[in-house]
């Protein structure tokens, strides 16, 4: 299993680019690095992007993870949200974000990338806009993102499948 994270061209959101079958942990390590990197970022829209990759995990461990792993925003913000675009004819994700969904999580599947982006960026541009409004408030211009024409950092991680717990 191997994974990129790259921020968008737009700067609105991270694309999380996932090849391979994962489990449950390999999902926590992955979600764990993404916001880690948006928090850093001042973002909190992610693409995920699994049409080459297949979640492997029974459906009580998408449960155990959906539980564990919930990352709440602070108090009087939006939690993160997630377009997780996979493939046309694959179905191995939908438990879980089924599940995630009925948890308060904001998470969709997306087959089309065009309509996953389209997502994000209204939804950018929406917390956006509220960010700005609370910051002008506070004084704060928050968290820096890359200025025009500064390359966006990436990065690229491989590791090998965790066994199934």
């Amino acid at each position: 299993m191997r994974y990129d994270l790259t921020l968008a061209d737009s700067g609105d959101y991270l694309i999380i680019k996932v090849v391979g079958d994962f489990n449950r942990k390999d999902a926590e390590a992955i979600t764990s690095a993404a916001f880690q990197v948006g928090s850093e970022l001042g973002i909190s829209c992610y693409l995920t992007d699994v049409t080459e990759a297949r979640n492997v995990e029974r459906s009580m461990e998408n449960v155990r993870f959906t539980e564990e792993n919930r990352y709440p925003a602070e108090e009087g913000e939006a939690g993160p949200c997630t377009a997780v675009l996979v493939d046309p004819i694959d179905h191995s994700h939908d438990f879980y974000v089924a599940y995630a969904r009925r948890s308060g999580i904001d998470i969709t599947i997306f087959r089309d990338r065009n309509s996953a982006i389209e997502h994000l960026t209204k939804t950018a541009a929406r917390l956006n806009h509220d960010d700005r409004n609370a910051r002008s408030s506070e004084g704060s211009d928050g968290p820096r993102r890359p200025a025009e024409g500064e390359e966006p950092t990436a990065t690229t991680v491989d590791q090998q499948p965790s066994p199934t717990s």
